[in-house]
């Protein structure tokens, strides 16, 4: 009982994709299929393009197409991060004391509250005057401890790698 349930969709499915064969005939040729594939995967693609009336060159093509443009979007990619960091390069050399409050620019970017525009020179001086306000409020101890905190983990963590 419990295989009549749980076989029931499956041969729905190979009605549906089959509709002059029985679920059994349909389970048969999707068994001789992945067979045929674990033992001569190109010539099964193959055939298989030519049920779809595809030349196997043209499936090849097709293939070469659509994972041609891959290398173009890599490209596209790395060079969108080199033009958001000449940006960022760009604008932190406009900001007063930026090495002072990178750490602090790095947390507001990191936080929750902080929303993004797009724009990483905007986002930049958003984050540095954030952060100058945020350091303005701390006492001159605060700062102090806040610097020798930075500067230990700092040196931790060079001296573990």
């Amino acid at each position: 009982m419990k295989s009549a349930t749980e076989f029931g969709p499956a041969a729905e499915h190979l009605r549906s994709a089959f509709k002059d064969s029985s679920p059994v005939e349909s389970a048969k040729f999707f068994r001789d299929v992945k067979a045929a594939a674990d033992q001569d995967l190109a010539g099964t693609i193959a055939w298989m393009s030519q049920q779809y009336g595809l030349h196997p060159l043209q499936l090849a093509q097709q293939i070469a197409h659509r994972f041609g443009n891959q290398p173009a979007q890599q490209q596209s990619h790395a060079q969108a991060v080199a033009a958001v960091e000449a940006e960022i390069e760009r604008t932190s050399k406009t900001l007063e004391n930026f090495d002072r409050y990178e750490d602090d620019i790095l947390d507001v970017l990191n936080g929750k509250q902080f929303k993004r525009t797009g724009n990483a020179g905007a986002d930049l001086r958003s984050a540095y005057r954030e952060a100058v306000k945020r350091d303005a409020k701390l006492s001159r101890d605060e700062r102090i401890d806040k610097t020798l905190r930075r500067a230990y983990d700092k040196a931790n963590s060079t001296r573990g790698a």
